[in-house]
């Protein structure tokens, strides 16, 4: 299957008849074609996408007009929040400071799974600017139900090298799964199979 850049896709719908109308303030292209019957048939593309976010046939040219202005005013709006979006998560992010949220020896876990839950724990072994350094700590599990209790960490009882993680904007630590949470000093449910 061959894949078409959107300038690409475009220059084919142009060489079908289609004329185009480009956004500059916008991610957007319009092209649209006029049928002897005074009906417009429209396509839009938004974005970088090769494929057409919409194609109707829009009837008149009031209608077709009203659609494209409602879509367009949307997209905007879309693309206005998304930008405020970033630069509060770019504020946030210049504004954090490792060390207000974790400090050396601090444990933390990463409770994920399917079908059973498992719990890793971490204790913090260096704090940066907007990182922190950590290594993986031994638990220990008491069974208390079939294949399932809880566990706890056990501190400078290290395996593993130390991995180093830039904090997410909110001061949470990103894990493969998920995010990881502070400990409280209170044991985590875990179950295993087998």
């Amino acid at each position: 299957m061959n894949k078409f850049s959107q300038e690409e896709a475009i220059a084919l719908d142009r060489a079908q008849g289609f004329r185009i109308a480009r956004y500059k303030h916008l991610p957007v292209v319009i092209l649209w074609r006029p049928y002897k019957s005074g009906k417009l048939e429209v396509k839009a593309y938004r974005g970088k996408a090769a494929r057409p976010a919409w194609h109707y046939n829009l009837g008149l040219r009031a209608r077709a007009e009203k659609y494209v202005a409602e879509w367009i005013a949307a997209v905007a709006k879309r693309e206005e929040y998304s930008a405020a979006c970033k630069r509060e998560k770019q504020a946030k992010r210049a504004a954090l400071k490792a060390a207000d949220h974790w400090t050396v020896a601090d444990v933390f876990y990463n409770s994920w799974g399917y079908d059973q839950t498992n719990v890793d724990y971490y204790q913090i072994t260096h704090v940066g600017k907007k990182s922190v350094g950590f290594r993986k700590v031994s638990q220990s599990t008491a069974e208390e139900c079939f294949m399932s209790g809880p566990t706890q960490p056990r501190r400078n009882e290290f395996s593993g090298e130390e991995i180093r993680k830039n904090l997410s904007p909110d001061g949470s630590i990103p894990m493969k799964h998920g995010c990881a949470s502070k400990w409280t000093g209170k044991a985590v449910w875990s179950s295993w199979y087998a």
